[in-house]
């Protein structure tokens, strides 16, 4: 997310709005948790503007999110 951050100004993003967000979700193995997390900022940002840019800008900031550590209780 310290990549995109700026980019992201505009939208109100709770528990996202860290350089390095801890995000809990639960999943059935780690890609899914991966998926989860992602998809939730994807979610809020939709919520917030519907508009082709907010899709656009989503598609490009996706590949500069990292995923660093997922955790198996």
């Amino acid at each position: 997310m310290a990549l995109t951050h700026q980019r992201l100004k505009k939208f109100k993003l709770g528990k996202y709005n860290y350089l390095s967000p801890i995000i809990f979700v639960e999943a059935d193995d780690p890609d899914g948790a991966c998926h989860d997390s992602v998809y939730g900022l994807y979610e809020l940002m939709i919520k917030q503007d519907d508009s082709l840019e907010t899709k656009l800008l989503f598609r490009e900031i996706a590949y500069d999110i990292r995923v660093i550590k997922v955790y198996i209780p």
